[in-house]
């Protein structure tokens, strides 16, 4: 069984695209103490064992994505150590959800020893991690394979997606993102934060 964000995005349509735009534009913030903004999903995804996939895009290589195709981005406040995309927040990055103390799954061509995860501040479950990094998916992205969350700046920070190797994949005029301040800049590939990569394909 996995987690059916395809049933949580029919239901929702595209509806979601356009208030995620919108609460951009209210500049809401999130940190781990209780986020504020962000939209509630209209029928929150089911927590239960997920797979985590992969899906090659040209130009990235190959990103991880749910089981049914949905790209899963990062967060860099996250900074591989806590969940701080977290309350309503989460209606726009809905987390990759675990139950109980079951682990994630990897898919073909995902490494099981970067598969691991982090407790959720939201409701006290655990959220998927990879190589550290809590996964979200987007409620902007309504169909398989989208990619409109990538380097987009909503709820307090850009978020990005992240490769099998387990390396955030950083758009060139983003890198040299400061995980502790959220100071994001257009800085040269040599400032990239630890773990993060330009889409070029360099390594940390």
């Amino acid at each position: 069984m996995v987690v059916n964000f395809a049933r949580w995005r029919r239901t929702a349509g595209a509806a979601f695209a356009a208030l995620a735009a919108a609460t951009a534009v209210s500049g809401c913030t999130s940190n781990s103490s209780g986020a504020t903004g962000g939209l509630m999903p209209l029928v929150p995804p089911k927590a239960g064992p997920v797979t985590v996939d992969a899906h090659t895009v040209p130009g990235l290589g190959p990103i991880l994505v749910d089981a049914n195709g949905y790209t899963l981005y990062t967060f860099p406040p996250d900074d591989r150590q806590i969940v701080s995309c977290t309350g309503a927040c989460q209606g726009s990055w809905p987390p990759v959800r675990l139950t109980g103390s079951v682990a994630p799954q990897a898919g073909h061509g995902v490494n099981p020893a970067l598969l691991g995860s982090l407790p959720d501040p939201t409701d006290g479950g655990r959220v998927a991690t990879y190589n550290g990094w809590p996964l979200y998916a987007y409620a902007g992205d309504v169909g398989p394979g989208q990619l409109n969350g990538q380097g987009l700046n909503l709820n307090g920070d850009e978020w990005y997606v992240i490769g099998t190797d387990g390396v955030v994949i950083v758009p060139p005029g983003q890198v040299g993102h400061d995980t502790a301040t959220g100071d994001a800049g257009p800085q040269g590939d040599a400032m990239a934060g630890p773990g993060m990569s330009a889409m070029t394909g360099g390594k940390p």
